[in-house]
């Protein structure tokens, strides 16, 4: 199949959609489809011609938010769809993206039309204000382009409700998750980690990752942390993300800044010697339409605890991690309390959890879009 893949950002540019976007290419490349990556221009340097697919730019650096865009774009997926023969045009992300090939569709573009939306551009939460459909037009947005896709996909359970929600036919949404590739940490890192963070063999550390948002629940991580410690059991936590900084004065109120550790952003292919040091990946998230992390760690052989909030959570099978309901403290203690407590009982949750990891391999991920997409073409009859 000839497929074009339509994001309003994108490599080099470094964030959860850029990646799963670029790995969802270079999944679908291998199994011997042409995809196309329709984006904008960025101020940054590109590296696109080392890509085994194609990367189709339009606008002009620092073109800002300017509507001149808009037509830009459209004309640019018209162009390649026309040019390549493009079969599937899949919008990641149901704002602009979505409008964009729901402009396309009504100038008469032929190829089908897939949409996935990637977490705020589909969820909310209330406490915080986190979600863009907080704005009454990008809602109106969101719900017209629903309307426009041949089919949809969500990434987990909570954007499949959600989508119902917006009014998406159930008949029209897959369930397909997000992925990873099973790449393993080089050896001997681990405890070059430790060493660097001044962590003992003997400390239990728990490891999150990820930009620090109050969606996130980072910072309920860091009192379940301080209570634990009071408790009297040995353990320490490091956070590796962007905007981490700000929970070690929160750290020093509650009396762990010695053990509590903070490293910013890095590549995400350094995130894994990090995943390796650890005795427990914690994904504490009030919202999150994935997690990416959990899988990460999971791959690693590392017990999982994670909230039901984190969207992963309701598609990995019993004993394969330890679920915790979001904003429960309580049940986020006990959990982490019986890791720390059973080294018996984290080898199992994370021979478990290798196990159940395998079924989001990206191969396996990419085979579930390309039947995805054969079905899109025929029921419509291509």
């Amino acid at each position: 199949m000839n497929i074009c893949f339509v994001t309003s950002t994108y490599l080099p540019l470094v964030g959860g959609l850029e990646v799963v976007v670029h790995n969802l290419a270079l999944a679908l490349t291998e199994r011997g489809h042409q995809v196309h990556v329709v984006t904008p221009r960025t101020d940054l340097e590109t590296s696109d011609s080392t890509y085994p697919y194609s990367v189709h730019r339009f606008g002009f650096k620092g073109y800002g938010r300017l509507h001149l865009v808009d037509t830009m774009a459209v004309a640019k997926i018209a162009s390649v769809a026309l040019r390549y023969s493009i079969d599937v045009v899949h919008a990641h992300n149901l704002i602009a993206p979505s409008t964009w090939v729901r402009c396309y569709r009504r100038l008469g573009g032929r190829a089908r039309l897939i949409g996935t939306p990637h977490g705020n551009d589909v969820l909310l939460d209330t406490s915080t204000g986190w979600g863009a459909r907080n704005d009454p037009e990008v809602d109106r947005a969101v719900r017209r382009n629903i309307s426009a896709m041949d089919l949809l996909t969500a990434i987990s359970p909570p954007i499949f409700d959600e989508l119902l929600k917006l009014g998406a036919q159930e008949s029209a949404v897959r369930i397909v998750p997000n992925g990873i590739w099973p790449e393993e940490c080089p050896e001997g890192r681990p405890d070059a980690v430790r060493k660097a963070l001044g962590v003992g063999s003997s400390t239990a550390l728990m490891v999150s990752v990820g930009r620090n948002h109050p969606v996130k629940g980072f910072r309920n991580a860091l009192r379940s942390v301080a209570r634990l410690r009071q408790q009297g059991l040995d353990i320490a936590y490091l956070l590796v993300g962007r905007e981490g900084e700000s929970i070690l004065s929160e750290a020093k109120a509650l009396g762990i800044d010695d053990v509590v550790f903070v490293v910013g952003e890095i590549k995400p292919e350094a995130v894994a010697e990090y995943l390796q040091a650890a005795d427990v990946i914690l994904v504490p998230s009030v919202v999150e339409s994935f997690s990416i992390t959990a899988l990460e760690g999971m791959r690693a052989g590392k017990p999982c605890v994670l909230s039901t909030g984190a969207g992963v959570s309701g598609m990995l099978a019993e004993g394969s991690c330890l679920r915790v309901p979001a904003h429960d403290d309580d049940a986020l203690d006990a959990a982490l309390r019986s890791l720390v407590n059973n080294v018996e009982l984290r080898t199992r949750v994370g021979a478990r959890g290798a196990e159940e990891v395998r079924k989001f391999y990206w191969p396996v991920i990419a085979a579930r879009y390309e039947s995805v997409y054969r079905e899109a073409l025929a029921r419509n009859g291509c």
